[in-house]
């Protein structure tokens, strides 16, 4: 009678090696020319981009640079190894600024944080979301002459419309509406 033959043992499965690397995913941003810089890499947002990192801590740095405005930001985050880590973009919608006097009232020169962006009226001046110092000089002003000097906030996809008179006679008006409403 001939041997019979030994069962084999099944074989082992290889164990998968764990995995070394993580997943940062970026969903498509709200402008198409927001870049996301994470250790030297620029994704531009126009769509859905990933990058795989080793674990670790990544600043990932934002901007958007355009004719009218440039806006950045920055974000920490964490990768782990084996598991996607969904990234939001800091940067929000920018509002509008417009700066007038009243109707029969002296114009001024206009200051954004510091920065004097042109005499009254300015209409229509980008800005990000967000507190902001506004000053009015008298036109040719001298030493005595006081400014209008007032805090806004600008919130995003709005624009903030702000009414002064530079002698007090009227009250200054702060408004706001949709932009391009």
């Amino acid at each position: 009678e001939s041997p019979r033959p030994r069962p084999t043992e099944a074989p082992t499965p290889a164990t998968p090696a764990p995995p070394r690397v993580g997943r940062l995913q970026f969903a498509p941003a709200w402008n198409p020319a927001i870049v996301a810089t994470v250790e030297g890499e620029r994704l531009r947002l126009d769509q859905d981009r990933s990058l795989e990192l080793p674990p670790g801590s990544y600043d990932v740095s934002f901007s958007l640079d355009t004719t009218d405005y440039k806006l950045s930001g920055r974000r920490r985050v964490t990768v782990t190894a084996g598991q996607t880590e969904r990234v939001e973009v800091p940067i929000e919608r920018p509002g509008k600024l417009t700066v007038q006097q009243h109707l029969g009232t002296r114009p001024g020169a206009v200051k954004v944080d510091g920065e004097l962006v042109g005499n009254a009226p300015v209409r229509g001046k980008w800005l990000s979301a967000g507190a902001h110092e506004v000053e009015i000089f008298p036109a040719g002003a001298v030493s005595g002459d006081a400014p209008v000097k007032r805090t806004i906030t600008i919130r995003s996809n709005q624009e903030t419309i702000l009414t002064f008179d530079l002698d007090g006679r009227k009250e200054n008006q702060e408004t706001s509406r949709p932009i391009g409403g």
